[in-house]
């Protein structure tokens, strides 16, 4: 037992002397932590805060917060956890087959175990052919965007603890057979990618990313304008791969599961694709004014590969969750709370709205926009009526 206190307080001074070699000499730094953590603020002295022992506890969560080998310590906590015990310090994220990481929100959600009922996306489907309907005669196509996710693209790689036979009626699986029936415009990449899946050279989805690869999000963006072209018979400007490059080293999101595991050391990855793209500057083709409500999987478009920015009219904007104004937007600015603007006006001189939803928050599909657009077209629709006979 002391030879173990003697162990533990050798460590101890080791990771001091760390500390003031690191400060004095400036070695290098572990990457700092990503994820969701906890401020740790310098904490002010007060009477009561010292006589109450508030300023001690505050000062040494500080101190440990400030440690230069603070990151190193926790990635190397996490690394032996990881390691050693094959656990993984995230919240809802696992390790299937052949280090294919997975968010289990994505999993539950292929499972059908997040499955809201057939009558509420009944529901919600009626309405949406409603707002087709009426957004129709405004001279504005209504799109929905099914996007996948990575549980249900590669289920072979989940983990052996998951009884793929046990799987039931999912929100997709209803979502999918509804919009066929009632006619609504949409763009299924859940099945559009399960059938590219034998075929391309490429990864659609990473070992280590949430999202679609930047390979895959460039192969739905192509998909996606093109069905806008369609349906509104209008030419967008053309973009093509001008040559990208091969790289076992994972840009953007194709590594942001592993990025928030905080670990010493990578995963050896699989060959990934980045295109390099090349827009085609022409005045003749189309710019249509877009409004898009949506999840994280949009900003692929945006900052991943910049579709929007490009094909978009100046006057486009995104959504994110309905919530708030995601782009564009001022670096350096609060983000626009979509709440407080005038859904009516938003809509009004719109070539289109965009509601992309992916397979793990279809128990939401439109993050409540869909009430709001049924209720403001529903009021505005005999005003429009009136108007139109007036002319």
């Amino acid at each position: 037992m002391k030879f173990i206190k003697h162990i533990l307080f050798c460590l101890f001074v080791m990771a001091l002397l760390v500390e003031i070699v690191q400060y004095a000499y400036v070695l290098p730094k572990a990457p700092e932590l990503l994820g969701s953590f906890t401020d740790a603020p310098k904490p002010k002295l007060t009477l009561s805060n010292w006589m109450s022992g508030k300023y001690q506890d505050s000062l040494l969560k500080n101190f440990e917060a400030t440690l230069q080998i603070h990151t190193f310590l926790i990635r190397l906590h996490n690394q032996i956890d990881y390691s050693v015990f094959g656990k993984i310090n995230v919240k809802e994220v696992e390790e299937g087959k052949d280090r294919y990481l997975f968010g289990s929100s994505y999993t539950k959600a292929f499972l059908g175990e997040d499955f809201i009922g057939e009558q509420k996306i009944i529901s919600t489907v009626k309405k949406l052919a409603f707002i087709q309907r009426e957004l129709k005669k405004r001279n504005t196509e209504l799109i929905c965007i099914l996007t996948p996710g990575k549980s249900s693209f590669v289920p072979e790689k989940l983990p052996s603890s998951y009884d793929l036979s046990k799987k039931t009626r999912s929100n997709y699986d209803a979502y999918a057979e509804l919009f066929v029936k009632e006619g609504i415009q949409h763009v299924n990449l859940v099945n559009y990618f399960s059938k590219l899946k034998p075929k391309t050279k490429y990864p659609l989805f990473t070992q280590c990313g949430v999202h679609w690869s930047g390979y895959g999000a460039t192969v739905a963006a192509d998909t996606l304008f093109n069905y806008m072209e369609q349906i509104k018979k209008i030419d967008i400007r053309d973009f093509y791969d001008e040559g990208g490059e091969e790289s076992l080293i994972p840009l953007n999101t194709d590594g942001d599961i592993f990025n928030g595991m905080n670990l010493l050391f990578d995963i050896p990855y699989h060959k990934m694709y980045y295109p390099k793209l090349i827009f085609k500057d022409d005045n003749t083709k189309t710019a249509p004014n877009t409004l898009i409500i949506g999840d994280s999987y949009i900003w692929s478009w945006i900052n991943f590969y910049n579709f929007f920015p490009k094909l978009l009219d100046q006057k486009s904007a995104f959504w994110y969750y309905a919530a708030e104004v995601g782009w564009p937007a001022e670096p350096g600015k609060p983000l626009i709370n979509a709440y407080n603007l005038d859904l009516k006006k938003e809509i009004d001189h719109r070539d289109f709205i965009l509601i992309q939803c992916n397979e793990s928050k279809l128990y939401n599909f439109g993050y409540d926009i869909v009430d709001k657009l049924f209720t403001v077209l529903q009021n505005d629709s005999t005003s429009f009526k009136s108007d139109r006979a007036k002319l």
